[in-house]
């Protein structure tokens, strides 16, 4: 035995050449030096319990003792020998009884000593520095002289004595020392099965499964103790309190009774009667229990004279039987131990933990996923595995393993409160408040759930349920940050950024190091359009390496430099530091491109091209889209002037969208990419199902034509293009008519009376007769394919319903726009659309002035479900960016830092219809606008 280690109880792990392990556990004991809180351990029931076979084992049947010669390993011999080695193996026991108590103790700095009962037979006295005494495990068998030291050790003494297991003290035994024997009769007669001391009455063996919950019958935190009602249990005597009892099926047709209980005579019995200290097992197999009772933990602490505030409730961790230096080790240590052994668990699971907080869930995702592969019943790993696919935003993934945690742990508070949150994200409405529900009857005190319903309710729309539920948070705690958080969130959320910064600042004032108000704090400031204080936020935010808010602070920051201050150097200021220090945060973020796009920009602009390209090309790995690669490109070329390297550039944007050919050119001299310069080229006609495609004209504008053509000029044939002129009031209508005598495929529409854009596209689809709808404005312009491969997928996928593609914004002169997360952006007006299926459910636009057909997206996004639905990569639509633009200018603009105003007040309306249950029954909207709307909305929108 190596002269460095201490005694105490030990595991040694034994590993065998096919994988398996043996966990075997043994002490070392000085019981010279035993004083304070004293744990014994009882080498003399290892040696029955696993070497006694033949004549001398005991068997309890109907309360009486009987010999059994099969009970236990027939290895052994009638008599046993204190000589044989002293382990256990049968290491369950201890795994659940004793070595949780002793390695929480030990990691809370309380000294504790070891004894067995072997030492206390040989001096025949407790060591007098004892004040707590504990024996641990299966004890059934003890000596007249132990007998009467643990009880003259409680009544005489007045010192406290626990017991952890169950058995404890049932037979009386005689030791033979001269002879190193144990003997199970002699001078006490008739083996005894009551034991006054601890409430000890009979057991039995070889149960049925043993699962069990024990109720308490005292007001303690909880209204059950879980726990083990296991093989062998314990029955009260008289003068006992009885603080948990239940029933466990032992065999076909019987219960048995099982009790904890807690005697208080002039010293304190406490005899837990099931193994509730485990929190270690699930890791190594099903050795017994797995539930934790934090009331038989607390329970404990207090008969051991320690303060209860040291268990921490929400601290769950299989590790206790692991080395604690791995948890410290650095990432690089870490990588350099799975270099030499790839399945090492420890490694795995803490190399994933520093990725987790890094930010970098992608990379910390295949590391969870094998520790929980070589053990799948750890907690932690379970654990980590489960937060991890939150991260991720597969919720789905996560439903397996909360059922996994909470069958081990089903009373964990914290467990239930993000169980009945990931239900609310996978739309489990009903279950999802039911364990909510559970959540705040476990801790009814606790603000969190509150919280997470205040934070369901924000998201799905109902922002005074929201605000009612985070203001009975804050009732409950006057400081609680997460109920600050909510309602600060609430507030950017109506669009009330000033209490919204308020209660940012108020977090800070209370926790100044509160990472999350921090970055809240800069987004508030951001959005309320308070772009020079948002911006030192925001910078501190990355100067303090917070590395889960560095990706957006730093975009943010990028934004701010790029549209308020324009300033060239701020911006290869921040791109630089991003790209140079947090590259790997960019590589696992898919706008990680955005640093690269706003860095390269800014050299070009200051003509220094070569570099610009190299940095682009150095970082081609973090553009998710080619297309938004090769549009960077291109604008680099426009800045050098370039232009033909940057028209090539365009069109490689395009390449491989179908046919694999250059189908667009330009007619300008210097290939710039003007809308109404734009062309089709190498067109080969396709044909289908009839399309209908919706454009509305209000007056003549200088690109009508070219987007007009652009639709005439798909590759893709039949369709009909339906014109509605919504009342122009100068002479388009005209020029209309006079184009329709050029394709018979045009249909041109008058409105009687200006009602704005969607009103007239509901009138031009109450026309459509094709198949499927697609939708054009008519200052766009459309990639020759776009009809083609959109229908294509249509036909294909009979299960989709809609089609959208991206788009991308070119000015006046041919420059791309790139702002925010680049120019590549989603584009609601590229919907195609299955005619009478979508249509016969969801009816038309909504009639208001803007932004319908972003709630047209959405709903049906909410009626067939984000599976039904398709987005195409590729930039099918180049839109021209005119100052008289709707989304460039006036009350209802779309500023360079997202949505406000009106926008933002039409979303939050329509978001709150889409999840109500009236939008549920019927989410229909008729064509002509009703007195009565479906929804509110910003008087301002409304026609």
């Amino acid at each position: 035995m190596p002269e460095h280690w201490c005694d105490g109880l030990h595991i040694i792990k034994i590993e065998n050449e096919d994988g398996k392990a043996t966990l075997v556990p043994f002490w070392l004991t000085t019981p010279h030096e035993a004083e304070g809180v004293t744990i014994c351990f009882s080498p003399i029931n290892i040696q029955a319990r696993n070497w006694w076979g033949g004549a001398s084992a005991i068997q309890v049947v109907n309360g009486k003792a009987r010999k059994a010669k099969s009970l236990y390993h027939q290895i052994g011999s009638e008599t046993l020998s204190l000589n044989r080695p002293m382990f256990n193996p049968r290491g369950g026991d201890f795994l659940r009884w004793a070595y949780p108590l002793v390695r929480f103790l030990e990691r809370h700095d309380i000294p504790i000593t070891y004894i067995t009962d072997v030492d206390i037979e040989r001096a025949e006295v407790i060591p007098e520095g004892t004040t707590h005494l504990v024996t641990v495990g299966p004890m059934r068998y003890w000596t007249k002289l132990l007998d009467d030291l643990l009880t003259d050790f409680v009544e005489k003494e007045g010192k406290n004595y626990i017991h952890l297991g169950s058995e404890a003290g049932q037979h009386l035994i005689s030791l033979d020392l001269a002879s190193s024997q144990i003997k199970l009769h002699g001078e006490f007669g008739r083996e005894r099965l009551n034991n006054p001391l601890t409430g000890a009455r009979p057991s039995g063996s070889k149960p049925r499964p043993p699962w069990g919950k024990m109720r308490l019958s005292t007001n303690h935190t909880n209204s059950i103790l879980e726990g083990m009602i296991g093989s062998s249990w314990d029955k009260s005597t008289d003068q006992r309190q009885v603080l948990a009892f239940g029933k466990g099926r032992h065999k076909l047709f019987r219960q048995r009774l099982a009790q904890t209980t807690i005697r208080k005579e002039k010293g304190v019995v406490f005899n837990a009667g099931v193994s509730n200290w485990t929190w270690a097992l699930s890791a190594f197999g099903r050795q017994g229990n797995i539930i934790v009772s934090e009331d038989a933990q607390r329970l404990t602490l207090e008969v051991l004279g320690q303060d209860t505030s040291i268990l921490n409730s929400d601290l769950d961790s299989d590790m206790i039987l692991d080395d604690d230096e791995i948890s410290t080790k650095s990432l690089d240590q870490l990588e350099a131990i799975l270099i030499k052994k790839p399945d090492n668990f420890h490694a795995l699971l803490y190399s994933g933990i520093r990725l987790f907080d890094k930010g970098q869930h992608e990379l910390a995702h295949p590391r969870f996923v094998r520790a929980h592969q070589i053990r799948p019943r750890s907690i932690l790993a379970t654990y980590r595995l489960a937060r991890n696919h939150h991260k991720m935003g597969e919720f789905q993934s996560m439903l397996p393993l909360y059922h996994e945690l909470l069958r081990q742990r089903p009373n964990r508070f914290h467990y239930v409160q993000q169980y009945a949150t990931l239900l609310f994200s996978l739309g489990e409405e009903e279950e999802g408040l039911r364990a909510m529900s559970l959540a705040i009857s476990i801790r009814p005190e606790e603000p969190a759930p509150y919280v997470s319903l205040g934070h369901h309710a924000r998201v799905k729309g109902d922002y005074d349920t929201a605000r009612r539920h985070l203001t009975k948070a804050l009732s409950l705690d006057k400081a609680h940050h997460g109920a600050l958080a909510g309602l600060a969130a609430l507030s950017d959320s109506v669009g009330e950024f000033e209490q919204a910064r308020s209660y940012w600042k108020n977090i800070l004032n209370l926790y100044p190091n509160n990472e999350r108000a921090l970055m809240g704090l800069g987004k508030s400031l951001y959005r309320s359009g308070e772009y020079d204080e948002a911006y030192d936020v925001l910078r501190l935010v990355i100067e303090k390496k917070i590395e889960r808010y560095i990706r957006e602070a730093g975009n943010y920051c990028i934004n701010i430099a790029c549209n308020h201050f324009v300033d060239d150097q701020k911006i290869i200021d921040i791109c630089t530091i991003l790209l140079d220090e947090y590259l790997e945060l960019m590589d696992s973020s898919k706008n990680g491109h955005v640093p690269v796009t706003q860095l390269v920009l800014a050299l070009s602009r200051q003509k220094h091209i070569e570099q610009a390209i190299s940095i682009l090309q150095k970082h081609r790995g973090l553009y998710r889209n080619s297309s938004e690669f090769a549009l960077v490109k291109a604008q680099i070329h426009f800045n050098a002037g370039e232009t033909q390297l940057y028209f090539e550039a365009v069109q490689s944007a395009f390449s491989s969208v179908h046919s694999g050919a250059q189908t667009f050119d330009s007619s300008n001299k210097h290939k710039k990419l003007l809308v109404n310069s734009l062309l089709a080229t190498n067109i080969s006609p396709k044909d289908g199902p009839l399309v209908s495609v919706i454009m509305t004209v209000y007056k003549q504008n200088e690109l009508l034509e070219s987007a007009i053509q652009s639709v005439l000029k798909q590759s893709y044939r039949n369709l009909e293009l339906i014109i509605v002129d919504d009342c122009s009031p100068d002479g388009v209508h005209s020029f209309l008519e006079t184009i329709a005598t050029t394709d018979d495929r045009i249909k041109v529409h008058l409105m009687k009376k200006n009602g704005g854009t969607y009103v007239a596209k509901n009138h031009g689809l109450s026309f459509a007769k094709g198949k499927y709808v697609a939708f054009h404005d008519s200052d766009d312009w459309l990639h020759p394919e776009k009809l083609e491969v959109s229908v294509g997928h249509l036909e294909e996928n009979d299960d989709c319903v809609a089609v959208f593609s991206n788009y991308f914004r070119v000015d006046e002169n041919g420059r791309i726009v790139f702002r925010g997360i680049g120019a590549v952006r989603p584009a609601c007006i590229s919907l195609i659309m299955r005619r009478e299926e979508v249509m016969e459910k969801l009816g038309y636009f909504d009639s208001v002035r803007v932004s319908a057909d972003s709630e047209y997206e959405y709903r049906i996004l909410s009626v067939f479900g984000e599976e039904r639905v398709m987005y195409l990569p590729k930039p099918f639509l180049i839109a021209s960016v005119r100052s008289e633009s709707l989304s460039q200018g006036g009350k209802f603009a779309v500023g360079w830092s997202g949505l406000s105003g009106l926008r933002l007040e039409y979303r939050q309306a329509y978001t709150e219809w889409h999840l109500s249950s009236e939008f549920e029954q019927n989410p229909y909207m008729p064509q002509e606008r009703a007195s009565n709307r479906r929804f509110e909305a910003p008087q301002e929108m409304i026609w």
